[in-house]
């Protein structure tokens, strides 16, 4: 792909997120913030946007995985990832009750469950639950 193409891809996804949940977002976490994330988010190159793409399809086969097997070893390196994973977007610090107000959201939110939904309608609440243990564990 064209570094030109590329620009104007990023974007796009930009615009089409602004669209669908610009204002909800904004008013959450303010202007400055959301503002910050998308100039992080352009600044990526076409590598790191598809190591973030890479990883999330880890986290969530790793999620996946921890929940048919009850495996809580494989849900918290899932929830460490997600974590990393965050990270590589946000411009502040990924805290216990940021990371898991966000993973709550993924419980309760149509939009988001969706990403999490594919093999396991309950996979979000596992997520949920998992990552709740796992920070009441972590100092």
């Amino acid at each position: 792909m064209e570094k030109e193409d590329f620009e104007l891809l990023k974007q796009q996804r930009i615009n089409e997120n602004e669209k669908k949940y610009g204002f909800e977002i904004r008013q959450k976490y303010g202007n400055q913030t959301i503002d910050d994330s998308n100039e992080k988010y352009l600044d990526q190159t076409k590598e790191s946007q598809d190591w973030a793409s890479q990883r999330h399809d880890e986290i969530v086969h790793l999620l996946e995985d921890a929940y048919q097997s009850n495996n809580h070893n494989l849900a918290f390196k899932a929830i460490q990832l997600h974590k990393e994973w965050l990270e590589h977007f946000w411009t502040s610090p990924v805290t216990k009750a940021a990371h898991l107000s966000l993973i709550k959201m993924y419980c309760d939110d149509e939009r988001f469950r969706q990403n999490y939904i594919k093999r396991f309608n309950g996979l979000p609440e596992y997520f949920y639950e998992m990552a709740d243990i796992f920070y009441k564990n972590v100092r």
